[in-house]
């Protein structure tokens, strides 16, 4: 559907829709709930991590399955 949001889905590895139009992806991204987005998907300290990396790092995150 034209102007359909849709994302890399990783527990599925597969392009999946939001059945959001942008309007109401870009409404939902900044009402506080884009952080719980990935919740159960993350390691536990995963912002302290992200938050530690200096400019040349980086981390490689493999599928679980």
């Amino acid at each position: 559907m034209p102007g359909e949001v849709i994302y890399f889905d990783p527990r599925s590895l597969d392009w999946t829709r939001m059945r959001l139009s942008h309007r109401e992806w870009l409404t939902w991204s900044v009402s506080g709930e884009l952080p719980h987005f990935y919740d159960g998907l993350l390691w536990p300290r995963w912002r302290e991590d992200v938050a530690a990396l200096r400019s040349d790092q980086w981390i490689a995150v493999l599928p679980s399955f």
